[in-house]
C-alpha cells in the first residue's frame, strides 16, 4: 500500500513541479480500485473522498473534460450509494432534506458557472489549480485530524 502511494504521490509532485507534466500513469485497475475505494470509504465516513480520487485521477493526465466528466460520474454513483445507508442510520431527516432543497435552486448556477469557467481555463492552469486545491485540502483534513486528536 505505501508503495503505492509513494507511486502516485511522486508522479502528482513531479507534475506540480512541472517536471513531467505530458506523461501519463496507464490505465491500472488495481490502484484505481484501491483508491476508488478510499475515496468511497472517506466520503461515507467524513465527506472527503475528493483527495483520494484525485491522487489516482491526477495521475492520468486526462483532458481536463475526461477528469471533470470522470469526478461527476465517480460521485453521483457514491452519493446514491451513500442513501441508503444514510437512511438506515437516521442521517436523512427533515433539517437535512430541508437545508438540501433550499439549496436546490442554486445548482444550475453552479452548472452554469463551472461550465463557463472550464471553456476559459487552459489545461495547464486546470491541473495546477487542482494540485493546489489538493494540497490546500489536504493541509486543511490534516490539521483537523491533528487537532481532533488533541481534544
Amino acid at each position: 500500500m505505501l508503495l503505492l502511494i509513494s507511486h502516485v504521490r511522486a508522479k502528482n509532485a513531479d507534475y506540480f513541479f512541472g517536471r513531467t507534466q505530458e506523461e501519463k500513469n496507464p490505465p491500472n485497475w488495481r490502484r484505481g480500485g484501491i483508491w476508488g475505494f478510499i475515496s468511497g470509504f472517506v466520503s461515507f465516513g467524513i465527506h472527503a473522498g475528493g483527495p483520494p480520487a484525485n491522487v489516482y485521477l491526477l495521475s492520468q493526465r486526462l483532458k481536463k473534460s475526461v477528469l471533470v466528466g470522470t469526478t461527476v460520474v465517480f460521485f453521483t454513483i457514491v452519493n446514491f450509494t451513500k442513501l441508503i445507508p444514510y437512511a438506515l442510520l437516521g442521517q436523512l431527516n427533515g433539517d437535512n432534506l430541508l437545508a438540501s432543497l433550499l439549496l436546490a435552486p442554486f445548482i444550475p448556477l453552479g452548472i452554469w458557472l463551472g461550465l463557463k469557467l472550464h471553456d476559459r481555463v487552459s489545461q495547464k492552469l486546470f491541473y495546477n489549480l487542482a494540485y493546489v486545491f489538493l494540497v490546500m485540502t489536504g493541509i486543511k483534513l490534516l490539521y483537523e485530524g491533528i487537532t481532533g486528536l488533541s481534544c
